[in-house]
């Protein structure tokens, strides 16, 4: 019995793999009939991307030239012209090499007090000195947009922070000046227009002084012994500062020095100074590689991308709006 059982159930598993091929077909081919479509879409969504990526490739080839021609524009407009700001006008004015500010000669009328008349005479307002760049050029704006984003966005935001310092390196300078021409005898004036009488000119002074405060040292400034016994203050140039009696000029000098010390140490100008100069040459690092590279980040119409005719009209809608709530 056990043999012949055994015998039945061999039978019936050679039956059955005899015939499993053909049932393993059948599946097979339901299920391909079933996601047939799936697999077309799938090979159509592939060869559309191999596609547009060799047209890609043909369209980058071919318009090598113009992405040089553009790129090299970028480097001699916009990268050059920004890394020659940073390396020889603002880090050198950061460190005290160059002056942040200067004096220059303005006309305003005053009072004699002899005829009650006005005259012209000369005064000195302190004003920026450091050559601002400015970053608002279309080239810059486009090479902004399209191709270096992160390098040139890091320049507008340098050169936004450097003119909000210059701005309150002015203000801090007119104060000490003023602070310093309180505290002498010594007409605040230039030496053009204080002729051959004793004069401080208090504005020069409080310049050449910051500018020694950012190089970690007391301005140069010599004396020259005059016939008549008073001195002359000059600075190494041989740019007259103060001329008196030496113990006038003396005082004035020492409490110019102190009121830029003390002003100083008051403010948060040293905590930007320090701020300013790590973003200086973190965007001179950027623009040195920027100046070696050979490869043009993103397309734009110059070297061959349409023009993008969806975003042009929604933006010609937008300011047509903006025209209409301005002109009512």
């Amino acid at each position: 019995m056990r043999l012949l059982h055994w015998l039945g159930s061999y039978a019936i598993a050679e039956t059955w793999f005899a015939s499993s091929p053909y049932i393993l077909m059948d599946h097979l081919l339901h299920w391909l009939r079933d996601w047939s479509n799936l697999f077309v879409a799938l090979a159509t969504f592939l060869y559309v991307l191999l596609t547009r990526s060799m047209l890609k490739a043909l369209r980058h080839e071919s318009t090598r030239e113009h992405r040089l021609r553009h790129l090299q524009d970028i480097k001699e407009q916009v990268v050059g012209p920004t890394k020659d700001w940073v390396d020889t006008s603002l880090i050198p004015a950061l460190r005290g090499a160059l002056p942040l500010v200067s004096t220059g000669r303005v006309l305003r009328q005053a009072n004699d007090g002899r005829d009650g008349e006005p005259i012209e005479v000369r005064s000195y307002e302190l004003v920026r000195w450091c050559r601002l760049y400015d970053p608002n050029s279309l080239l810059f704006l486009h090479a902004q947009q399209e191709h270096f984003t992160a390098e040139l966005r890091v320049v507008g935001t340098l050169v936004s922070d450097v003119k909000t310092f210059l701005d309150d390196c002015l203000t801090f300078a007119k104060a000490c000046a003023e602070i310093t021409a309180k505290h002498t005898v010594l007409p605040r004036l230039p030496s053009a227009a204080a002729g051959q009488g004793g004069f401080a000119d208090s504005d020069f002074m409080i310049a050449v002084s910051l500018q020694g405060l950012l190089a970690g040292r007391d301005p140069e400034l010599f004396e020259q012994v005059l016939p008549d016994g008073t001195i002359r203050l000059e600075t190494d140039a041989g740019s007259q500062v103060a001329r008196g009696e030496k113990g006038v000029v003396d005082s004035w000098k020492g409490r110019a020095l102190q009121t830029v010390r003390e002003e100083w140490a008051r403010s948060s100008l040293g905590k930007i100074v320090r701020r300013l100069l790590v973003e200086a040459v973190l965007v001179s690092t950027l623009m040195k590689k920027l100046e070696l590279t050979c490869d043009l980040r993103g397309d734009c119409e110059y070297v061959g991308r349409e023009p993008r005719r969806v975003a042009a009209a929604l933006r010609k809608v937008v300011n047509w709006r903006r025209g209409g709530r301005d002109a009512r």
